[in-house]
């Protein structure tokens, strides 16, 4: 066998990375990947591919970032999609990639599955599995869960489901009828406004995404179906006190769900946090969503979340390996993440 060979997507035949990207994810992952992964990992040179013998047979990906991590910006990568044919595992090509991505950045991020957690634990890399993404049943027949599961589960799923329907409608009425106060919806992304809010209430000691207003532009302001976003914030319009960030999303099978992206401000503002997140689930019910979810990493949040009805909840692991000893430490201690962050808010 030829010595594997590493390429970025820009070298690569973008047909046979295409055929490649479709037979080792999803059709909705891998058409997302093939549509916008420029977009996503702001440059195809962002996007790593190891040929053997003329055939792809690794692929991964990284997201640029800037993060805000004990007092200072530093610039990250998130590691994403790390996937290796079938025929070719085995033969150390994780390796490469691995050896590769710690090239390009000294810090690096992910939120693995287990296995991924207990592979990067092995190699020395900070793991924690204290974040749940938690998840509020609007109805609960129409939640992807639901809808997307066959067979027995899929039957059992259904039967528990329609038990919960009718707590379910009693419960969006409720939520309907709350008034919330001081809290309002934009009709486009501002980047100047959010980042000032993200300027004003951030803290030293909490870990999170540098949010500048290149990083508001690009993350939304260039995103694929701006229609989906709704941005809402708390306080005066000029100069908000917190702000909200959701999507809704439509599947081709009819099934319609909200992502809260990400919320920011005083998190000790309890009140502003749990009218933000009133105000976009009772936009989700009009648009008719089976289920909101929000990935929520500060325990203020969850708080609220399950005041709201997100009962339902997830284990979510991060990861992290730093060449800066202080960097490796920080990351250990209290961060806060969103589905905002890294691929989270792709198609699943």
């Amino acid at each position: 066998m030829t010595e594997p060979i590493l390429l970025t997507a820009e070298q690569v035949d973008a047909d046979l990375l295409n055929s490649f990207l479709r037979r080792m994810y999803s059709p909705l992952k891998s058409q997302h990947q093939i549509e916008y992964g420029k977009w996503l990992h702001h440059s195809d040179k962002n996007r790593l591919v190891i040929q053997v013998m003329g055939q792809i047979a690794g692929y991964c990906a990284v997201i640029p970032a800037k993060v805000w991590i004990a007092g200072y910006v530093h610039t990250a990568l998130w590691w994403v999609d790390l996937v290796i044919a079938p025929k070719f595992r085995g033969l150390g090509l994780q390796t490469i990639f691995d050896q590769k991505t710690r090239e390009m950045s000294s810090l690096l991020l992910g939120f693995p599955n287990s296995l991924a957690a207990k592979i990067h634990k092995k190699h020395l890399w900070g793991v924690r599995d204290d974040m749940q993404i938690l998840m509020l049943p609007l109805n609960p027949l129409q939640s992807k869960s639901v809808r997307g599961t066959q067979g027995k589960r899929g039957y059992i799923l259904r039967l528990g489901a329609l038990g919960l329907s009718p707590l379910a409608a009693i419960w969006r009425a409720k939520l309907s009828k709350t008034k919330t106060n001081d809290v309002k919806r934009i009709k486009k992304m501002n980047a100047s406004i959010l980042s000032d809010v993200f300027t004003q209430t951030k803290a030293q000691g909490i870990n999170t995404t540098w949010r500048d207003e290149n990083y508001f532009q690009w993350r939304y302001g260039a995103a694929p179906h701006p229609t989906e976003y709704n941005y809402y914030i708390a306080g005066k319009t000029s100069t908000p006190s917190h702000y909200l960030i959701s999507r809704h999303i439509k599947q081709q099978d009819g099934v319609r769900y909200t992502r809260i992206l990400d919320i920011f401000g005083d998190f000790n503002d309890s009140a502003a946090l749990e009218d933000l997140l009133r105000l976009a689930i009772q936009d989700a019910i009009s648009y008719g969503s089976g289920q909101v979810t929000i990935l929520a990493s500060r325990p203020q949040l969850q708080s609220i979340a399950r005041r709201l009805g997100f009962f339902l909840s997830a284990p979510i692991n991060f990861c992290w390996t730093s060449l800066l000893p202080q960097v490796m430490t920080a990351l250990g201690q209290e961060n806060y993440w969103t589905l905002a962050d890294s691929d989270n808010d792709a198609p699943d």
